[in-house]
């Protein structure tokens, strides 16, 4: 059976009777079975809004009316954490109005907060009445008892500049925040909008580490989204004027969607998320391959995506960091290192003929020839049949499929997608 966009009707007839996991809403949606179907990107992408239908009212991260929404990519880099600060840095030094940055760890000693603290004074030496603002996670147990778990921190935590001080008239224009839900509800997305109209989603923490790291940046209606998050991190919609938040356009636009989910504290598992609705509907939705990369991956709804996708003869690709934070997944509740996973996962496929199915591949640094600890990957992004494309802050791992808050981009781009995914396959080797 091929599908297009003139045939939905009758395929949602078809697909009424598929099993659908229990956490997924059953707006019939396409998955994992062994029917020989054939789907365009279009209907593809009426699938995941439809299966993002039930989690979007739960989610709190974003106003339902802008989740799906348009917009183009202006630039992308994939590069090391510091190339990536660089890249952000270029954006804020051309603000005219305002900066709104957000990440999950915030290092104040670090290279990379130097870099974007000598951002933010060149800015304000030329622009004084920018308006910064700044959401970490940073959580501490005070954090417990603010209202709304957000409390303000210290501007000279985390800006320092050359004298190792920070001005007290850049002070009054630059306002910095935590957000952290206990115990692991950890805010961990990472994206940034300047003057509402540029807003960049990457996989960056401001820290010092060996990791490469994507960064994408983008205009239009998307920028509405954007901002619609970053308000409600910061909940001061005085401070924000929110009544003078403008619509932006873009020429060349095309769909978006966002896929996120909220912070969750608790100890059992918040599995029903627009972001874990999207990644099982793409993986569903994929007619010949997945391309996964990811620093950590050992969520248990993950690994049966794609176990359920290798078995209906899927070509899943992933490229996993060797030894990435394994002191921390291989705690209690965490899901297990990579290998582990790897590992187990192969086995469960190898038992129904399928292991060929599946690709792992180890990411390597420049001119290395095997996995060295020290150098990892942290990108996030996930490919269906080098067209459609998911990337943003979320791990394939147990803290980001159930508990943390992320944000994510859905975009149909075929360039995009054979890009990343071929700097990825020309610094990663195949698993033995």
């Amino acid at each position: 059976m091929r599908f297009d966009t003139t045939t939905t009707t009758t395929s949602m007839q078809t697909l009424q009777h598929i099993p659908v996991p229990h956490y997924v809403p059953r707006n019939n949606i396409p998955l994992q079975t062994d029917l020989c179907i054939t789907m365009h990107n279009d209907f593809i992408l009426k699938m995941i809004k439809n299966s993002l239908t039930t989690s979007i009212e739960k989610d709190s991260t974003i106003l339902p009316e802008l989740v799906t929404t348009t917009g183009k990519v202006c630039s992308h880099i994939l590069s090391t954490l510091h190339n990536v600060i660089r890249f952000h840095c270029d954006i804020i030094e051309k603000a005219e109005t305002e900066v709104l940055f957000t990440t999950s760890y915030w290092e104040g000693k670090s290279l990379s907060a130097y870099m974007l603290s000598r951002s933010f004074q060149k800015l304000l030496k030329k622009k004084p009445n920018v308006k910064i603002r700044i959401v970490v996670d940073n959580g501490t147990i005070e954090n417990l008892f603010a209202k709304g778990n957000t409390r303000l921190i210290k501007v000279s935590k985390l800006v320092t500049y050359d004298d190792g001080g920070t001005y007290e008239s850049d002070i009054m224009n630059i306002r910095s925040k935590s957000v952290h839900v206990p115990l692991f509800g950890t805010m961990h997305a990472k994206f940034m909008l300047v003057d509402r109209k540029i807003g960049v989603v990457s996989s960056n923490n401001v820290q010092d580490r060996p990791n490469v790291e994507l960064a994408v940046s983008m205009e239009g209606k998307v920028c509405d989204g954007i901002f619609d998050i970053f308000r409600r991190l910061w909940k001061d919609d005085d401070d924000l004027n929110v009544a003078n938040a403008p619509t932006t356009n873009a020429s060349l636009a095309t769909d978006i969607i966002f896929a996120n989910r909220r912070c969750f504290g608790g100890f059992s598992l918040d599995i029903d998320s627009p972001q874990n609705c999207a990644w099982w509907t793409l993986m569903s939705c994929a007619n010949n391959d997945i391309f996964i990369t990811t620093p950590t991956f050992n969520a248990g709804h993950a690994m049966e995506a794609v176990y359920l996708a290798c078995r209906r003869g899927i070509r899943v690709t992933m490229v996993l960091t060797k030894n990435f934070n394994d002191k921390k997944e291989a705690m209690p509740f965490q899901g297990g290192t990579n290998n582990h996973s790897v590992k187990r996962l192969k086995k469960r496929l190898q038992k129904v003929d399928c292991g060929n199915n599946l690709l792992v591949r180890w990411y390597v640094g420049k001119n290395e020839k095997r996995p060295k600890r020290g150098v990892h990957s942290h990108v996030k992004f996930l490919s269906i049949d080098h067209s459609i494309l998911m990337f943003g802050n979320g791990n394939m791992d147990t803290q980001s499929w159930y508990h943390s808050m992320e944000v994510n981009i859905i975009i149909p781009s075929s360039d995009l997608c054979k890009e990343l995914e071929g700097t990825m396959m020309k610094y990663s080797i195949l698993s033995v």
